[in-house]
């Protein structure tokens, strides 16, 4: 044997694909271990098929354990299995009829989550209501939607941001009214927007068609078994042609002249102290020139921004706002957006390219309030927000702030 095996051609491989050609695909080694199966394996994979390739013992695994396991792929590859061989004895029981109860207790928080991710940026989806003056949109705020907004905090709790809700009033404007110049006037942000850590916030937004032609806004979100709660409204109308109130300003010029008086790292460290903690995402300003009339800043996108067909991106707007609470005196004072007069975008902004902020301030007894416009490189104003107004949070209310709020714990 051995004589023969060593003079004449084995044809092993000539053999596995003969039977590969003839549809045999199921291939057993009886043998102590297997050392030809890999060899069929090739086989295999030279044909272009998939097989079943199968050992009835193994070295140093028990023998029953082995052929039972292969046996078992046997059946399970739909062979039949003569059970009398295995169990001379016993007979066969049937099975309960009933059905498992399929009973879920994981906490679920509704269906915003599952208008979570629906429509366009964060408004969500829209509802379908009877009548053509009212229009309401769903959406559920949470981090896996929307990760950005981890990065905006108020005394260590995430807050919605105002400028989302001013880039949302643009949006639902231009659903309702069409296309065109849109102006927001007479926001009001009554109370701030928390998001739940590791849950969905159920959100609302709603427009209203008035008289005049234009819309009132409202925006509202609840917790888990509470009613709906407003948050901040406003009016939003459309003009054919929007200009903006600030002229254009020399960017090329101040620059070249000028230089920074301050950079980014430096403004949220400060901030930081005031209670304000910006993350990645929200630290949009560069470098910062203090101006005789007021503050300039570059704002660059940061690359973990995705735009997601924002009309302006609130992470860049809110940092535009930012701006205004640049220079604030050496206290632990939190500042808060609570109104803003008027809002318009006067031309398409590109996040790709150098967009600049410019603010003006003033300072007074009840508050900050200024003006904040996005300028392009070109000095032309793309945004522009007047009678921006922040109020300071009060010490005791700061303090208890974590208290007031509520979030599901395992």
């Amino acid at each position: 044997y051995w004589a023969d095996n060593l003079r004449e051609p084995v044809l092993f491989s000539t053999m596995t694909q003969a039977l590969i050609a003839a549809g045999d695909g199921v291939f057993i080694e009886m043998s102590p271990n297997p050392i030809l199966l890999p060899p069929v394996e090739q086989g295999l994979q030279h044909a272009g098929q998939r097989g079943l390739l199968l050992a009835s013992l193994r070295r140093n695994e028990p023998e029953q354990t082995s052929m039972l396991g292969s046996l078992g792929k046997l059946y399970e590859s739909g062979y039949s299995v003569r059970w009398e061989r295995l169990y001379p004895t016993g007979n066969h029981v049937k099975l309960p009829r009933y059905a498992w109860q399929e009973e879920r207790f994981w906490y679920d928080a509704g269906d915003s989550e599952k208008v979570a991710d629906s429509g366009i940026g964060m408004l969500g989806a829209k509802v379908e209501v009877a009548g053509k003056s009212t229009h309401v949109w769903n959406s559920g705020i949470n981090f896996n939607t929307f990760p950005f907004l981890t990065d905006h905090r108020v005394q260590g709790t995430a807050m919605l941001p105002a400028a989302a809700l001013v880039e949302m009033s643009l949006r639902m404007t231009k659903e309702v009214l069409g296309p065109g110049g849109y102006s927001l006037e007479g926001m009001k942000f009554a109370s701030a927007i928390t998001i739940p850590e590791e849950a969905t916030k159920p959100f609302q937004a709603v427009a209203n068609v008035d008289a005049t032609g234009g819309i009132s806004i409202n925006f509202f979100s609840r917790g888990a078994e509470e009613d709906w709660q407003l948050h901040a409204q406003g009016h939003a109308r459309l003009s054919a042609e929007i200009a903006p109130m600030t002229a254009p300003i020399n960017i090329s010029e101040i620059v070249a002249m000028t230089e920074p008086t301050s950079d980014g790292l430096s403004l949220y460290s400060d901030l930081a102290d005031h209670g304000l903690g910006y993350g990645p995402s929200f630290q949009g300003i560069g470098k910062i020139w203090q101006l005789l009339a007021g503050t300039l800043g570059l704002l660059s996108a940061p690359e973990s921004l995705v735009d997601e067909g924002y009309l302006i991106h609130p992470a860049i707007l809110d940092s535009a706002f930012q701006l205004m609470l640049a220079d604030l005196e050496d206290d632990s004072t939190t500042y808060i957006p609570v109104a803003l007069e008027r809002f318009q975008i006067c031309r398409g902004a590109n996040l790709q390219e150098p967009l600049w902020a410019y603010a003006t301030r003033e300072d007074q007894a009840s508050g900050l309030t200024g003006n904040v416009c996005i300028i392009d490189a070109d000095g032309q104003v793309v945004a522009e927000a007047r009678g921006l107004k922040f109020q300071a949070m009060a010490s005791d209310r700061a303090e208890a702030f974590k208290e007031w709020l509520y979030a599901l714990d395992w």
